[in-house]
């Protein structure tokens, strides 16, 4: 089996073969967003035909941030400052049209949000495996996320589902805030910056926290991630009450970091009602290959319908 599959991202579209399992030659090339959907799509093609030129496919699958109509393979919403012309794309159209050729016109090609690839794939292989349902969050310069029923995503009447980073909080000045504009991994940064300047990133915030045995890490810094992770747990415990799932997946390269995983974790269960202590907590397994192995279990499922 030879499914080709794309991770499409605002910096960089990853891509890979799957065959049914695992992934092969994986490698990363630049999106050049600022050049447009057009040029995005002739980069896809021109993949595909090198691909093509080796062996025959067996299907295409895609992770594309956005908001996605799977059903048309349409991009329906992404900001148009990150990739102009995106939003309205029909992306399985335009990328059959570009490649105009007998050996795709009848291939499956599954396009999907990048969140909800991540979250399948890491129920069919990874940290929610063995869970009909489960939530899943992603923690990055935003906040996003998928909700899995049966195995299956759950999309919303407009395939917009899922968009956890925009539940509200209140906020004394402004009236409200978005949840990923009060515990995004950028508010992480702004919070422990302010009580130590060299912490200017997260990878930098978790390998100090990871070696705190250590002494790497002041009291302020500590203070200021708790008050971070308090603050992340007020949304998760909200997503438990709402969808008492038995599993809640927490991604994004933050969450990698033991330390800081772990004071999230503890946080959110001591927000928990009675009878919503049962949920598990894991970490993403599968990392930043989770939405091409998502893409590729899409196709594969589409093959067999």
């Amino acid at each position: 089996m030879r499914i080709s599959v794309f991770d499409i991202g605002g910096t960089f579209i990853k891509h890979g073969l799957f065959d049914g399992a695992a992934l092969s030659e994986v490698r990363q090339i630049p999106t050049e967003a600022h050049l447009g959907a057009d040029h995005l799509i002739a980069a896809l093609a021109d993949i595909l035909r090198e691909e093509l030129q080796e062996a025959p496919l067996d299907g295409i699958g895609i992770s594309t941030r956005g908001q996605v109509d799977t059903a048309a393979g349409r991009i329906i919403y992404d900001p148009p400052e990150v990739i102009p012309g995106y939003s309205g794309t029909c992306l399985r159209q335009k990328l059959q049209s570009a490649l105009d050729c007998d050996a795709i016109a009848n291939l499956p090609i599954a396009v999907e949000n990048d969140g909800n690839c991540a979250a399948l794939a890491e129920n069919r292989a990874g940290a929610a495996k063995g869970f009909a349902d489960c939530i899943c969050v992603v923690f990055g310069t935003a906040i996003g996320g998928a909700i899995l029923s049966d195995h299956q995503v759950y999309h919303g009447c407009a395939y917009s589902a899922g968009e956890f980073g925009m539940m509200q909080f209140p906020d004394g000045c402004a009236g409200s805030m978005y949840f990923e504009n009060y515990a995004s991994v950028t508010q992480l940064v702004q919070l422990v910056s302010a009580a130590d300047a060299s912490l200017t990133d997260g990878r930098k915030i978790a390998a100090a926290l990871d070696a705190s045995d250590a002494g790497a890490v002041t009291t302020p810094v500590s203070e200021a991630v708790d008050t971070w992770a308090q603050r992340a747990a007020l949304g998760l415990s909200s997503l438990i009450h709402i969808f008492n799932p038995p599993c809640l997946v927490l991604g994004g390269g933050i969450m990698e970091s033991p330390e800081i995983f772990r004071r999230v974790c503890r946080e959110t269960q001591s927000l928990l009602a009675p009878g919503f202590e049962t949920v598990q907590i894991r970490p993403a397994a599968l990392g930043n290959q989770a939405g091409m192995l998502g893409a590729g279990y899409l196709t594969l499922e589409a093959m067999q319908r």
